[in-house]
């Protein structure tokens, strides 16, 4: 049987399974979201889990949508572009993302807006923190990255404090740390933000690599969304 959460109980049951935005998709069911709901942590839970899945899969999706961000996708690489993609979708925002979002749309995207936003739905906070960590932590590229430039960073502290046995190298390993997150994280914003891009092109098309080929076959438009996804990714990547 569908399991409804319990601050869902009042939607009537054909909403939900309508797709419509009133009423979340539960990562949680039968047995399992059952027994997490009864301890009055259904919701949070479930929402938690949908955004670390979501999060994983967006990191596993990021080399994917890299190449498919080249000139010259193959067939296949679009396949894989586009799979990976549904799987990221397969978890729906929460209602809690959702009434974010709205408070975004309705007041502005501005900082301001952004905190105010958090602190009415405060929840959404410890998803995207963790949902952040999952995309960071899955990618292998964004590993490499990381782990990269932090050895680097130590390596040149080291060796810049070689007469005093390389003291340095902790300190500038933690530079290197934060410097290989910051990166890896524009690395990913940028691939999230081109596929954003690329959905919006199609419009009430279907997300199938028929479709995604035809558009991205427009070098113009593929020109346009990849030189946006790049300096949304540069920004978060100084940042």
């Amino acid at each position: 049987q569908f399991f409804v959460k319990k601050k869902e109980e009042q939607v009537p049951s054909q909403e939900l399974s309508t797709g419509s935005e009133v009423g979340e998709k539960n990562n949680f069911t039968g047995p399992v979201g059952d027994f997490i709901n009864q301890w009055g942590l259904g919701d949070f839970a479930d929402d938690v889990w949908g955004s670390m899945a979501q999060g994983s899969y967006r990191g596993l999706s990021t080399d994917e949508t890299l190449v498919a961000m080249g000139n010259n996708p193959t067939d296949q690489q679009l396949e894989d572009y586009t799979e990976a993609v549904k799987r990221v979708d397969q978890y729906g925002p929460s209602d809690e993302r959702r009434a974010w979002n709205k408070e975004i749309q309705e007041e502005g995207d501005t900082v301001w807006n952004t905190i105010t936003a958090y602190a009415k739905n405060p929840t959404v906070a410890f998803e995207d923190a963790l949902g952040s960590m999952a995309t960071l932590f899955i990618n292998p590229t964004a590993l490499g990255t990381v782990a990269a430039t932090t050895a680097t960073y130590a390596g040149v502290g080291a060796l810049a404090t070689a007469e005093f046995g390389g003291v340095g190298a902790l300190p500038a390993a933690k530079i290197g740390l934060r410097h290989g997150v910051g990166i890896a994280s524009g690395m990913i914003d940028a691939t999230s933000s081109f596929t954003e891009s690329v959905k919006e092109g199609l419009g009430d098309k279907e997300w199938n690599k028929e479709n995604v080929a035809e558009l991205l076959s427009d070098k113009e438009f593929l020109q346009k969304i990849r030189s946006h996804a790049i300096k949304r990714g540069a920004v978060v990547g100084l940042v």
